[in-house]
């Protein structure tokens, strides 16, 4: 489900909901404080969030604290700096203008951690601010993550068992897929949070993908306006030979080197293997809740006997029998999406 996030669906509601706010608390209040930010109406995991924003903002500040006539690594600097840092929390003070970029950016980072963790964490290891990650940096974040938290501690658990205390961005997202393979989780009920945003402003679930229509009515909303990128190979390819009359493939045959369909080595890349390397985690979030009732064991013993059948039709033959499928709303995304893999899987 994660390509299918409509990012500018997402910005345009967390400037609404930042507007809303916003215009409520400084009617009163010139300034926020660290204490009035947690205590902010609205959902509380977004209040973190900008508590998150605003300390990693710091934390940038006090690491340009460099001199060629000072020693910062010295102990007793160190400790004096953070006694320094732990004042400081005490006395946050936000102007109007200042805290509201802080919070439309907690609100888009609130929303991908409900709804696509995976993309969450992911634009968390890759940072552009920074080239490596260190394990500190993520007991930091992990202090401001209360939802789907599940993938961030079995990540540091890695950290921890290597005995790892930094990594390169690139190197870090390796073992963060590796984590998200093996993690056996379901995630948060997005629900009870769907009804904390919508005291703000009107959010639903079919605002935040791009193959659900909305009735999003906030004024930003008007410059979304524009199709959804095609989601699939098939579809692209389905609308260039409605333009050129021509199999695409001849032309993709034509520029390849060694003169091979290179739109079937892509789709290969998708449709091959397992059932079960092809899932992604935010899917697998999704199958187990809608699908499975919740039970993680019964996804994926369905799931190693699906990936051992030798065919489609026994594979339907199997989900009816085992897993209640027949009751399956074949019109909803979930059984969609399932039904896809194991189309691709026995294709």
């Amino acid at each position: 489900m994660e390509s299918k996030l409509n990012h500018e669906a997402i910005e345009a509601y967390a400037s609404t909901y930042s507007k809303r706010i916003i215009a409520d608390f400084f009617i009163q209040h010139d300034k926020i404080t660290g204490q009035q930010i947690v205590d902010l109406k609205g959902v509380k995991q977004v209040n973190l969030m900008v508590l998150k924003n605003l300390f990693q903002k710091w934390k940038k500040e006090s690491d340009k604290w460099q001199s060629p006539y000072f020693n910062y690594e010295n102990p007793e600097v160190k400790k004096a700096l953070q006694a320094f840092m732990n004042t400081l929390s005490q006395h946050i003070s936000v102007p109007k203008n200042h805290f509201e970029p802080l919070l439309k950016r907690a609100v888009e980072d609130t929303l991908l951690l409900i709804f696509s963790p995976y993309q969450f964490y992911s634009r968390e290891i890759n940072h552009v601010e920074r080239t490596r990650l260190s394990i500190y940096d993520l007991k930091d974040t992990q202090r401001y993550i209360k939802v789907n938290k599940q993938l961030l501690e079995a990540f540091i658990k890695e950290f921890e068992q290597g005995e790892v205390k930094e990594m390169f961005n690139d190197e870090a997202f390796g073992v963060f897929n590796e984590v998200c393979e093996k993690l056996k989780a379901t995630p948060e009920d997005f629900e009870p949070f769907l009804k904390q945003f919508n005291e703000v402003a009107k959010l639903s679930i079919e605002m935040i993908y791009f193959d659900c229509e909305t009735d999003f009515e906030a004024e930003d909303y008007k410059k979304l306006n524009k199709p959804p990128l095609k989601e699939t190979i098939a579809e692209a390819v389905a609308e260039q030979r409605e333009v050129t009359q021509a199999p695409l493939h001849e032309s993709l045959v034509a520029n390849s080197k060694e003169g091979k369909n290179l739109l079937n080595t892509l789709e290969q890349k998708v449709v091959t293997g397992s059932i079960k390397k092809n899932i992604s985690i935010n899917q697998r979030f999704m199958f187990v809740k809608e699908l499975f009732g919740g039970n993680n064991d019964a996804f994926n013993q369905a799931i190693d006997a699906l990936d051992n059948l030798p065919s489609l039709q026994a594979a339907r033959e199997y989900l009816n029998a085992n897993c209640g499928a027949s009751s399956w709303d074949t019109e909803s995304e979930e059984v969609t999406e399932f039904m896809d893999l194991l189309e691709k899987k026995f294709a």
